[in-house]
């Protein structure tokens, strides 16, 4: 099965970064990696995407703020927010 989006993995953990690049590349997918929420809009500004993985709680700028920037530029993939330690409010704000 080839799926053949191009995804942006955006994560500050180097391991799961790794781990999900590994995956889509297996199913035919380009991956780009950022490890902040400032790298993330950088490459965002240079590239398209069908898909980001966004982590919410990420240093110097967190994936509220991402998405929010996001969204206010008309991004036209999709996002999946991951969250590991984020409360509730924050996942439900997310979404909305």
């Amino acid at each position: 099965m080839e799926l053949n989006a191009k995804i942006l993995i955006v994560d500050d953990d180097p391991g799961l970064r790794m781990a999900l690049q590994d995956r889509f590349e297996h199913w035919g997918c380009e991956v780009s990696l950022a490890a902040d929420g400032r790298e993330a809009l950088a490459i965002c500004a240079r590239e398209s995407f069908h898909l980001v993985f966004l982590d919410l709680g990420m240093p110097l700028m967190d994936g509220m703020d991402v998405l929010k920037q996001l969204k206010s530029d008309d991004f036209s993939g999709d996002i999946v927010v991951l969250t590991a330690n984020s409360s509730l409010h924050k996942a439900v704000e997310a979404l909305k």
